[in-house]
């Protein structure tokens, strides 16, 4: 006798099949635009969305630095303070990555088709590559 068997015999278990949930009749919102709206969700809170708001000095897009009166849009050597312009330059670079592991998902849609499948599949890693390196270079632009 297995597990679920076990459970079978159990009265608890007959007593909770008999429970019946209400259904709720409704708007059913389409998934694509749930989908859609936790990837931004997700987005805005990954490259500080919430920090931004909060702090009130990242209001600026940029600011003048006093090594040579240049305008940055980041903090030089300091990797718990940021700008507004570099998280949307953060947010762009998710949002290339997301859409980089998208059109690499919807290159195995066109497995019969080889030509079109190598092709999105080669502009969804590049994406994904180009969000990886875009990331690496601001972070190296942070620490030096």
């Amino acid at each position: 006798m297995n597990f679920a068997d076990w459970i079978r015999r159990r009265e608890i278990y007959r007593k909770l099949k008999l429970i019946r949930l209400p259904h709720v009749r409704g708007v059913k919102a389409p998934t694509i635009i749930v989908f859609l709206a936790l990837v931004v969700i997700a987005i805005f809170f990954l490259s500080g969305g919430i920090y931004n708001y909060v702090e009130f000095t990242a209001g600026m897009l940029f600011f003048v630095t006093q090594y040579g009166n240049q305008s940055v849009f980041y903090y030089p050597k300091d990797i718990s303070a940021q700008l507004l312009g570099e998280s949307l330059l953060a947010m762009l670079f998710y949002g290339v990555g997301m859409v980089g592991c998208y059109v690499a998902f919807l290159s195995t849609r066109y497995a019969y088709r080889r030509r079109q499948a190598w092709i999105l599949l080669s502009l969804g890693i590049t994406m994904i590559v180009m969000a990886y390196f875009g990331f690496q270079i601001l972070f190296n632009l942070k620490m030096g």
